[in-house]
């Protein structure tokens, strides 16, 4: 029985030589999986010394709006593993001579990475 993939991303060797022939796309991409890694250690080591509410919607009045859950946390790193995922595939699939988009989505994933690790360092900062 022959089932039907909804989303068909043939990642092959050769595919991902191409990415790793540019040293800038793959460190990249390699920093920025390793920044989310030390997000998640951070978040777990300082788990038991955070507040039962902390702010993180900066973008609301100041005051209770701004506050949740300390297991909200959490969504940073995986806003940013999802940025980085679909980049990286991206990169690979759709951009495959594209030299300069390759960069962009590289360089978009570790900015969004470093952003987000700032964030969660300045939040746990503040509320410990």
């Amino acid at each position: 029985m022959n089932q039907k993939r909804l989303l068909k991303i043939p990642i092959n060797k050769k595919e991902l030589a191409t990415l790793k022939e540019d040293a800038f796309v793959w460190s990249s991409f390699l920093i920025s999986l390793s920044i989310i890694a030390l997000l998640a250690g951070f978040i777990l080591l300082k788990w038991n010394q955070l507040p039962p509410e902390i702010p993180l919607f900066f973008s609301r009045p100041w005051g209770n709006d701004q506050l949740t859950p300390p297991i909200n946390l959490w969504l940073l790193p995986g806003f940013s593993l999802l940025v980085l995922i679909s980049n990286f595939f991206l990169a690979i699939t759709g951009f495959k001579k594209e030299v300069l988009t390759r960069r962009l989505l590289a360089g978009n994933s570790l900015l969004f990475s470093l952003l987000c690790g700032l964030t969660i360092y300045k939040i746990i900062a503040l509320v410990t």
